[in-house]
């Protein structure tokens, strides 16, 4: 429940004057303000047999809807809604008695009509003295008239009733606020977690066919939508039917003919109000639509920055953001029109139904003997039923949109699973022996039926065995393993464990017993220690320790300064790929598993750890099932069994030696590696040699602590404090500036949203215009009335019939002025606002394109939090500019117009009325300080919440694999307290400022008919100024209440204002959209590292790069070769700037990479990394991405750039070829093509620099040679830095720089560095022998074929003396 609504609900009191204008267009406003709030992706689900962009029509039925309201909620909501048909009929029964208020004191009047004033005269007054109806009441003590008048005990019966009101509405009003707040709360806190719950639960192919974000809207907006139809908006719904229902009871109870007559015009309003609200319905749907497609795109760009950044993918990705925003802004601003429009449809009506029932209730005044209080009564009475009946249309409009969003959140959670992860049943045993068979396996990805991946498949692995499946990408091996865990299901065939169908176990018992280590490892947002113990959490420390150091990672970890509990940061950001790879490793170890399945898991590792790893993995496999997938044939020739795949088939089948005497393709494959059994032993020997020198292998962050102390010790002081003493020095500074900002922009935030909106001024001005007569027509409209309503007390019929067509005509034009001037406000303040609205979200975005990399490290800016401030806050900030100005433009006019004339009037009564505005204002002003104190607080708990549906739903294969979708629920519940806790006492706060505030009116009339009628009585004023006063103060009263509560949306768009103002303003340390600089106009490719000093932002207590100088000439090839985190990633970034050095200077052509245009600098460079982003699109526009400086990239060269990444052919048998949609972050692809299709995007821009890190990491052996002949003819010409752990592919390089610890230790080519005998030689070593043994080989297979007998035997003994003579050497 928000504020505004709360604030909103004590309007409807100004019924008794007979007009709710304020209300019906703040209605209006805010409505469409709350639908411009969300960001909603609607699913094709929803849409089933329905045009493109029609609104919904499935719905779930009322009794549905809270399904998940227990016992306790339904007595909330039963004492909440009884609260609210109480306070609905409290606002009829006020009628009445005001009714009797006026007939009460025109009674006065009208009774003396028909006396005989000259024998009154004559008989008791003095001589000469002439009685009139005027004078009458005042000569009564002149005449000595003995007539006793009954007037004051008649006004104080009726004031109170008043009193007695206003108390049973505080008592009312709170339990029809609080009661039904506090059951929806409850009830969205449970739907949260069971939707969270579902979707944890729901099967891989769920994940392959919805997006994160539309999951992630789900949770957020779809869930937002049933909480508002489920909360105080049925409670106020309650009161308004209630309101109506007794409306027309007393309507028809004091005069069925009036009530027949105003109600012939109710049709056309309905008719009018129906029509329009279907069509706004409509373009709204279609509204949401484009921000959720909008909202798609920023979650996309955002994850994925990094590469977006590096190929200047900004100006694309904003004109891709904004098409979507301007068909949300043409469909908002259509449907402020048609809102404006219907308002001001339903005030004509309104207006006429005024005329006609004061024409006709004068008539039954002079012919039937009614009184104009039973006029008044009868009139208003129907009026505000009418009018109930058209204020509960928003609240079933928004229980209406809760149907809708719940039967999308309950067909996710009740639609089954084919696979159920949650499941009790299934069969668990004492222990899993591990023997695996996959029968005739079939299987095509439900997600690409086109394609058949596993085509009969069939193999088994015994007990203990180390199975690898081996072939080139997209073979079929990954698929085998999901199937294994039970990913997924086969089309045909069967998988089985121990004789038992994969299907026929207990799901989560069976992957409990299965460790997983995968190619691209995910780690999530937590502490190092919690990431291993994800794979067993009852392990102990020791146990965490032995796990870690089984995966060589203790090492590494015990350097960093908080050790276990360093946190990881997003997706494992502030790690390297090795070290993320070797806690994945240990995560998967400390289960002790009984099948391992291994997915490369040794990629992303450097020669040395891999081969310190691999042994670890070697030991972990003894004992176990082990199934291994590698593209590196040395990690798996020790396998008992080698299984080659070829187009989802199985090729060959053996262990190694057997396969090699096969001479297939499993020969071609280890021939074209030139791995064999005496390299590794030579490679071994070397590793476990270089293990005993003192100095660590790995990169060693170095903290605050002893060990930084003890490795800077022989950094100068000027260093110290240039990397230390100003690192924190800036950064005090830098909070204390953000802090200043913010100080100092509170003030000015709704004058920047103006200057922001200047462009529409001539909008806004005319709006402020037609607000400024609307709140004109309210004095205009109580003065008419005050006449009309004391036309009655003259006696001359005839006098009385022309008056009141005069004052009924009145109203006719009041009726056409409010239709022109409210299509005007709605229309025009759409234009303004859904302009701002759309230049704010592109700004924004714009902005967080140009802040640099380390402001998306801050955990604080994920992706989720980026995403719900771009989608929420800019539409939040509509209601500080136009429309709030023109609103309050009208309650000034009527206030201020109301005020004076009131004064004119009577100022007595004035006073005593002004005297309980400050209670209204208070109220109003209480709820919204309090609505914003509370939603700030319950916005942190949200995200929080919101990060860790993100984090999960990214990475749920990973979080499906450690079996923690019970954690993360568990997690993600524990977010949904905090607000849970704040909402309810919310609820009880909200429910007694509502009720008090509510309550007001009845008082404030009490008092002013009491006071009114002693001052008649003493002749200070006149009936009719005593109405004139009542009907200008109450619209005036009700104006500031107006105000009051607008505050709530006021604040939140200044608060909303303020954040974007701050984003806006942010000057990032490098401004990635910045055109300024200089371009070199013969561009060679020279860089320089002159003395650079680097440590990440997020990460301070880790120097990256010591005094690091390297110089790299024009067309010079460059190798970066080292263990993992040693700085060579972090070189690259630097080059391609998404960071600055500390200290130093990086050179581009003898020039300052700061001093250079940034834009054309990135366009010089190609990078390939080693985990490659794809977007969601096609892949031609994938390829295409890589020149972002052509709109329009012939076909030609997309093909050209595919043959030379070896993608070509792949591409060509896909169903829709280069049209073929890569998915979420290129998920329809394997590793492999995925990174084809990246290098095809690095190659077609033509770039002078070229970067590979790790570009041939994920490809099989044979890809990988002819990818990296096509990389190795790229590079002619072009300065290139290649970062590699495999040493085969850069061995032709002009230098080769091995890093350790963040500082150059060797240079040279390969030659010289073998000559030096230093950390390269053991590395690279390995390559001679593979040279020698491969000719050996060679000759040995020639023997082979010429001699097959003794001669073998001689030739085999003289191979293995060469080799154990070399391995001597």
């Amino acid at each position: 429940m928000t504020g505004s609504q709360v604030a909103k609900i004590p309007g409807d009191d100004r019924s008794i004057a007979g007009l709710h204008q304020d209300q019906i267009i703040d209605e209006n406003v805010t409505s469409s303000t709350e639908k411009g709030n969300s960001n909603e992706l609607d699913s094709p689900e929803k849409l089933p047999g329905k045009e493109k962009d029609k609104i919904p029509v499935e719905a779930v039925g009322f009794r549905s809807l809270f399904r998940y309201a227990a016992r306790i909620d339904i007595i909330y909501m039963l004492i909440g809604t009884f609260g609210g048909l109480g306070n609905g009929v409290l606002l009829p029964l006020m009628v009445l008695v005001f009714g009797n208020l006026l007939t009460s004191f025109t009674s006065r009047s009208t009774d003396l009509c028909t006396l005989n004033y000259t024998a009154l005269s004559t008989q008791y007054c003095p001589a000469g003295y002439q009685l009139t109806a005027s004078n009458f009441l005042s000569s009564l003590s002149i005449c000595n008239l003995n007539i006793t008048l009954d007037f004051q005990s008649q006004i104080k019966q009726q004031t109170n009733y008043l009193v007695i009101l206003g108390c049973v509405s505080i008592v009312m009003g709170y339990l029809q606020v609080a009661f039904w707040s506090m059951a929806a709360e409850k009830q969205t806190k449970t739907i949260r977690k069971r939707l969270f719950q579902s979707i944890l639960r729901k099967d891989m192919v769920y994940f392959d066919l919805h997006k994160a974000g539309e999951l992630n809207t789900k949770l957020t907006d779809d869930v937002n939508k049933i909480h508002d139809g489920i909360g105080d908006k049925l409670g106020a719904a309650a009161q308004f039917l209630s309101a109506f229902i007794t409306g027309f009871c007393i309507g028809f109870a004091k005069g069925w003919k009036l009530t027949l007559v105003i109600l012939s015009i109710s049709p056309l309003l309905f008719t009018s109000a129906v029509l329009f609200s279907r069509l706004a319905s409509s373009l709204t749907a279609m509204e949401l639509k484009a921000y959720g497609k909008a909202g798609a795109i920023a979650e996309e760009v955002l994850s994925s920055i990094r590469t977006v950044l590096a190929y200047n993918g900004q100006r694309r990705e904003q004109e891709r953001y904004e098409k979507h925003l301007g068909d949300a802004k043409k469909n908002g601003i259509k449907r402020g029109a048609i809102n404006g429009f219907t308002m001001g449809t339903v005030w004509f009506f309104i207006y006429c139904a005024y005329a006609l029932g004061f024409w006709y209730g004068a008539k039954l005044i002079r012919d039937e003997g009614y009184s104009i209080g039973d006029v008044i009564t009868v009139f208003f009475a129907i009026i505000i039923a009418i009018f109930n009946l058209g204020q509960a249309s928003p609240h079933f409009q928004a229980l209406t949109q809760a149907r809708g969003a719940a039967y999308a959140v309950w067909k996710i959670i009740d639609d089954p699973s084919k696979i159920h992860s949650n499941s009790e049943t299934g069969l668990k045993r004492a222990g899993l022996t591990g023997d695996i068979r996959f029968s005739n396996v079939h299987f095509t990805y439900p997600s690409r039926l086109g394609v058949k991946i596993l085509d009969g498949i069939s193999f088994d692995v015994k007990r203990g065995q180390t199975i690898a499946l081996v072939g080139s990408s997209g073979s079929g091996k990954s698929t085998c393993v999901q199937l294994l865990q039970r990913f997924y299901d086969p089309d045909a065939g069967s998988v089985f464990i121990d004789d038992h169908q994969v299907d026929e176990y207990n799901l989560k018992w069976l992957r409990e017993h299965i460790g997983v280590v995968s190619q691209e490892p995910i780690l999530f947002q937590a502490t190092i220690r919690e990431n291993i113990l994800f794979g067993r959490d009852t392990a102990t420390d020791a146990e965490i320790h032995e796990a870690a150091k089984m995966a060589n990672a203790h090492n590494f970890i015990m350097d960093l300064p908080d050790k276990y509990e360093t946190r990881v940061g997003d997706r494992g950001a502030t790690l390297s790929g090795g070290q993320k790879q070797r806690i994945a490793i240990a995560r998967a170890l400390i289960r002790d598993p009984k099948i391992l399945l291994l997915d490369e898991a040794t990629s992303a590792l450097d020669n040395e750890s891999e081969k310190i790893v691999q042994e670890a993995l070697d030991r972990a496999a003894q004992g176990r099932t082990t199934l291994v997938i590698a593209h590196r044939l040395s990690t798996i020739r020790n396998a008992h069994k080698i299984i080659v795949m070829h187009k989802g088939q199985v090729i060959e089948e053996g262990d190694h030696e057997s396969l090699m005497r096969l001479r297939g393709t499993y020969y071609s494959l280890v021939e074209q590696q030139n791995l064999l059994k005496a390299e590794e032993e030579a490679q071994l020997a070397f590793e476990l040699n270089q293990s005993t020198v003192p100095a660590k292998t790995d990169e060693a962050p170095l903290g605050f602590s002893r060990k930084r102390a003890s490795t800077i010790v022989s950094m100068t002081p000027s260093v110290k404090i240039a990397l230390y003493g100003k690192q924190k020095s800036s950064e005090t500074s830098d909070d204390a500036v953000d802090e200043e900002n913010v100080e100092v922009k509170k003030p000015s935030a709704t004058v920047a949203m103006l200057k922001m909106n200047k462009r529409e001024w001539k909008y806004i001005f005319i709006g402020c215009v037609s607000c400024l007569c609307n709140g004109g027509i309210q004095p205009a409209f109580g003065v008419v009335l005050s006449k009309l309503t004391a036309v009655f007390q003259e006696c001359d019929k005839g006098v009385q019939q022309s008056r009141v067509l005069v004052y009924i005509l009145l109203f006719i034009g009041f009726g056409i002025l409010m239709l022109v001037t409210m299509f005007l406000q709605g229309f025009l303040f759409a234009c303004s606002g859904e302009a701002l609205t759309k230049r704010l979200r592109s700004k924004a975005f714009s902005a967080l394109l140009r802040q640099e990399i380390a402001y998306f490290d801050n955990q604080s800016n994920n992706t989720g939090a980026l995403c719900t401030r771009l989608a929420t806050e800019a539409s939040a900030v509509q209601g500080a500019t136009g429309v709030r100005i023109g609103l309050m433009i009208q309650n000034i006019a009527a206030l201020g117009t109301g005020i004076i004339l009131g004064f004119v009037f009577s100022w007595q009564l004035t006073l005593l009325i002004l005297g309980f505005v400050p209670f209204m204002v208070i109220g109003g002003f209480l709820q919204s300080r309090l609505m914003t104190g509370f939603a700030s607080k319950d916005k942190e708990a949200l995200e929080d919440a919101g990060k860790v549906s993100v984090e999960s739903i990214q990475n749920i294969r990973t979080v499906v694999q450690l079996t923690k979708e019970n954690y993360f629920h568990h997690e993600y519940s524990e977010y949904l307290e905090v607000p849970y806790r704040s909402s309810i006492k919310r609820a009880h706060l909200f429910g007694v400022f509502f009720s008090l505030t509510n309550s007001v009116m009845f008082f404030s009339l009490a008092a002013l008919f009491s006071l009114g009628a002693f001052l008649i009585e003493q002749g200070s004023v006149s009936f009719e100024n005593l109405l004139l006063c009542f009907n200008c103060i109450v619209f005036g009263a009700q104006s500031v209440g107006q105000t009051a509560s607008m505050s709530p949306d006021y604040t939140k768009a200044v608060d909303a204002a303020e954040k974007i103002l701050i984003l806006l303003n942010r000057k990032p340390t490098i401004n990635n959209s910045s055109q300024d600089g200089d371009e070199i106009p013969n561009f060679h490719g020279e860089l320089e590292f002159d003395c650079v000093h680097f440590i990440y932002p997020n990460r301070p207590e880790a120097i990256i790069l010591r005094n690091f100088q390297l110089k790299i000439k024009p067309g010079q090839r460059i190798a970066l070769v080292g263990t993992s985190g040693c700085g060579k990633s972090t070189s690259v970034q630097l080059i391609e700037r998404f960071y600055d050095p500390n200290l130093g200077r990086l050179l581009v052509d003898s020039k300052d990479i700061r001093s250079l245009n940034l834009q054309w600098y990135r366009s010089q460079i190609g990078i390939v990394s080693q985990e490659p982003v794809l977007f969601d699109m096609s892949i031609k526009e994938n390829i295409a991405y890589g020149d972002n400086s052509r709109d329009d990239i012939p076909m030609e060269e997309i093909i050209a750039a595919a043959q030379n990444a070896n993608i070509h052919d792949f591409i060509q048998r896909l169903p829709e070829q280069y049209e073929t949609n890569c998915g979420t972050k290129g998920a329809q692809l394997s590793g492999g093509e995925k990174q084809r299709i990246a290098i095809a995007r690095a190659l077609i821009r033509n770039p002078k620099i070229l970067l590979f890190d790790e570009a041939t990491s994920a490809l099989d052996a044979n890809n990988e040679r002819i990818v990296q002949d096509a990389l190795d003819r790229a590079q002619n010409n072009r300065t290139t830095i290649t970062i590699a752990h495999r040493l085969s592919t850069i061995q032709n390089a002009d230098l080769i720089c091995v890093l350790h610890r963040g500082v150059i230790v060797e240079s040279g080519t390969h030659q010289e560095l073998l000559a030096l005998q230093g950390r390269y030689y053991h590395f690279a070593i390995r390559k001679t022998i593979k040279f020698v043994t491969l000719i050996i080989i060679k000759t040995l297979h020639a023997l082979n074929q010429a001699q097959k007998y003794l001669h073998v035997k001689v030739c085999k003994l003289h191979f293995i003396r060469l080799r154990i003579n070399f391995l001597a050497n």
